[in-house]
């Protein structure tokens, strides 16, 4: 049988008392209602009850902020680190609605949050990820009955601009193979090999061997904690542990390089590169480009920051390139995904059906001037 709670005070008046939980300490908390009746202590109970069933503490309801944390303290045990990494800078978009009541946040608030991301120029990709996080939060609270409601669900997500990737031009691929600069065996090793950024920073001299001509893909890094590189012992996938064959232009060129051990892209002290290390790598790396061939060849050079990027792509462009070249080449698409480490065949398959569409295009295009050379003939 329940402990009775019902009681009468001094001035004669039924006290409910109702259990909140235990504080900071471990002790219990209760908060009293009162009524004249029976019924109206009830009712008062009641209400209270509700607003506990609901996850609020009588006084001060809870807020996305705070579910949002507890939601993320959990998902540390049962997702993997780059996953991590990724939900909490998704969380950092949805900083606006940290201090909103969480039963109080409307679809609206969320799709304002999409378009901001959209206008700073954030991928579609990125926009979904942004409001399947807030998804998330929202139905871990209504399973702990904080709210009855997941606006996300309803929240529509605005255009973005897509930023397609395309392959390097043969003038730009030549630009990469001509220019000396620290950056130039990591582009060099994408282009040829079609690596991504975390698995040439994570690959070390001793998985090249340039007898056979091959390199074993078997770690990346990945970035926490603001940009801090971290070795993850597995790639980013199952599919991405792998063997590549190493062209004969990229081991003629691997050859060439000196102190061949360690690390094979190291930061300037000789260890794992920073997300921001890298960044400015590739920039210098394109600033050296367009002094050499952009539009701002006669610029200053002792004032390499003023240069224009006239030429600009970034390191993925290079597997994309990589990519097309397999298409290019004949090669099908089983071994493709195999080479790109996809470990779904459609992101293979949809890679080439793209580069055949545009190869249809350019060949109507092609037909067109043919037959209005004819007409004019």
């Amino acid at each position: 049988m329940p402990k009775k709670t019902n009681t009468r005070d001094e001035r004669g008046r039924i006290r409910v008392r109702v259990y909140l939980g235990k504080d900071a300490n471990g002790k219990p908390r209760y908060k009293y209602c009162y009524g004249k009746t029976q019924k109206e202590a009830d009712i008062k109970a009641a209400e209270v009850r509700a607003e506990l069933a609901k996850g609020r503490i009588p006084g001060k309801v809870a807020t996305f902020g705070e579910w949002a944390d507890v939601w993320i303290n959990l998902k540390e045990s049962t997702v993997g680190k780059s996953t991590m990494v990724m939900y909490r800078a998704m969380l950092k978009h949805l900083t606006p609605l940290r201090s909103c009541q969480i039963n109080m946040i409307q679809p609206a608030e969320i799709e304002q949050i999409l378009m901001e991301a959209a206008k700073e120029g954030l991928s579609k990709s990125t926009l979904k990820k942004i409001r399947i996080t807030a998804d998330q939060v929202f139905t871990y609270a209504i399973k702990n009955r904080a709210c009855d409601f997941n606006p996300a669900q309803y929240a529509l997500s605005p255009a973005a601009t897509e930023h397609k990737r395309r392959a390097l031009t043969p003038d730009e691929t030549n630009m990469i193979i001509h220019t000396p600069h620290r950056a130039q065996p990591a582009a060099m090793l994408m282009l040829y090999t079609g690596l991504r950024r975390g698995e040439v920073l994570a690959l070390r001299w001793e998985d090249i061997d340039l007898k056979n001509k091959s390199l074993t893909v078997n770690k990346t890094v990945i970035f926490v904690d603001g940009g801090r590189p971290e070795i993850k012992d597995t790639t980013k996938t199952p599919a991405g542990m792998r063997t590549v064959p190493i062209p004969d232009i990229l081991a003629d060129y691997l050859s060439t390089l000196p102190d061949r051990a360690g690390l094979f892209c190291p930061s300037a002290q000789g260890k794992l590169m920073s997300e921001t290390a890298w960044r400015r790598l590739w920039h210098s790396y394109l600033i050296e480009i367009n002094l050499h061939y952009g539009a701002a060849a006669g610029q200053n050079k002792h004032n390499p920051q003023g240069v224009p990027l006239s030429i600009c792509f970034t390191a993925h462009y290079l597997r994309h390139t990589y990519a097309t070249t397999l298409h290019t080449a004949g090669v099908d698409v089983l071994t493709a995904q195999y080479l790109l480490g996809h470990s779904d065949v459609k992101t293979t398959l949809s890679i080439y059906t793209h580069l055949e569409e545009s190869k249809k295009a350019l060949d109507i295009e092609k037909l067109n001037t043919y037959f209005a050379a004819q007409n004019t003939g």
